[in-house]
């Protein structure tokens, strides 16, 4: 009976230090500095996934004068949420903002030049490093999101845009066997997108994205009792949607009268949207992994 009960006790030990792990694990969230190609320091946060090359990968953008801790506030941290789900999520500190400045700089004025910057230099930097992740199978980049608010959604749709414009590398004579470079973002979900943002336009990007070939998934959230955020943000949701024949582009209205990352999480309404939307325009869309390296030799399979 001794016996027994120790062996009892010792399972339910190993039971508890296994959960322990696990919990931990998931919860795993690494700081990582990266550099633009204009050698600007980039700081972000990287939640793994322990879903391995199955994972998709989801990016978290900011607004001006916020940073990449917005989004992990502890009980209300959306990255934090989706990797327990098995999906690997990064969190970003745009040029200038949070952690990506120079060591000894304060407060830094942003200007055209950087806003551009971030979409040319900032957002490569952020796939690079994705890219390496996935060569590593440790997530699939042909899943991926990008969870933008206020500035950055007109980032995150020119990116998004140059990345659909990517042909695949002409490695094959089968054009559907040829390695892909871009064409990764599936979805995006824009938060109180501004109206105006130094340096950027994104009536470009919204015409390529919104053409039926582009398969995006898109999802707008505004407050109802801000006039402003409501009235573009419909705006930027009644261009998709006019061009839509199925149903992927979706809106949701929150009230209060706060803008962007705030608005989002306090709302439980919000989390719960998102979530759903996440899982079936992103983890159940078609896209297995494939070997994403640059090819050196031609193939003609």
């Amino acid at each position: 009976m001794a016996r027994r009960m120790c062996r009892f006790r010792f399972g339910q030990a190993a039971i508890l230090v296994i959960s322990i792990l696990i919990a931990r694990t998931s919860a795993e969230r690494i700081p990582k500095r990266l550099v633009t190609e204009d050698n600007w320091p980039i700081t972000i946060s990287y939640y793994p996934s322990a879903e391995g090359k199955e994972s998709p990968v989801v990016v978290f953008l900011h607004g001006e004068g916020e940073h990449r801790g917005y989004w992990e506030v502890e009980d209300k941290n959306w990255p934090e949420d989706l990797q327990k789900k098995g999906i690997a999520c990064l969190t970003v500190d745009l040029r200038k903002q949070g952690e990506s400045k120079p060591p000894g700089t304060g407060s830094l004025k942003l200007t055209a030049a950087d806003y551009r910057a971030m979409v040319t230099s900032d957002m490569s930097a952020v796939k690079e490093f994705i890219h390496e992740e996935h060569q590593a199978q440790r997530l699939n980049m042909r899943k991926m999101s990008i969870v933008a608010s206020q500035e950055s959604c007109s980032v995150a749709l020119i990116f998004a845009a140059i990345d659909w414009a990517k042909k695949p590398w002409p490695d094959s004579a089968l054009f559907s066997a040829r390695t892909p470079r871009g064409q990764d973002v599936r979805s995006l979900v824009l938060i109180s997108p501004r109206k105006k943002v130094p340096g950027l336009s994104i009536g470009d990007a919204v015409k390529s994205l919104r053409q039926q070939e582009k398969d995006l998934a898109i999802l707008t959230l505004s407050s109802v009792d801000d006039p402003e955020d409501k009235g573009f943000t419909d705006g930027v949701y009644q261009t998709f949607k006019s061009a839509e024949q199925r149903p992927r582009v979706f809106k949701l209205e929150l009230n209060g009268d706060s803008r962007g990352i705030e608005m989002a999480v306090q709302d439980s309404r919000a989390a719960s949207v998102f979530s759903n939307f996440i899982d079936k325009y992103l983890v159940e869309r078609e896209g297995e992994w494939v070997d994403r390296k640059a090819p050196g030799i031609p193939r003609f399979d």
